[in-house]
């Protein structure tokens, strides 16, 4: 995630993933911290437990794969 200041690494943080439909309220721990040239921190978080396949849902397209359709 991008935002306006340092945090510590190790350091955990409240974290909302929404969208129209669907707004979860998480904590992560920050894994790595880079400025960029901006000013602004590019922040790298883990989860604090992994989201399952039913809250993934929400935000990402997920699709059952098909054998054979890799090239």
């Amino acid at each position: 995630m991008l935002i306006g200041f340092p945090p510590e690494e190790s350091q955990t943080l409240p974290i909302e993933l929404s969208n129209h439909t669907t707004c979860l309220c998480l904590m992560a721990k920050v894994a790595h911290v880079r400025q960029l040239e901006a000013g602004d921190f590019f922040v790298g978080l883990r989860f604090d437990k992994p989201l399952g396949k039913h809250e993934m849902e929400h935000f990402v397209k997920l699709k059952e794969p098909k054998l054979g359709t890799c090239r």
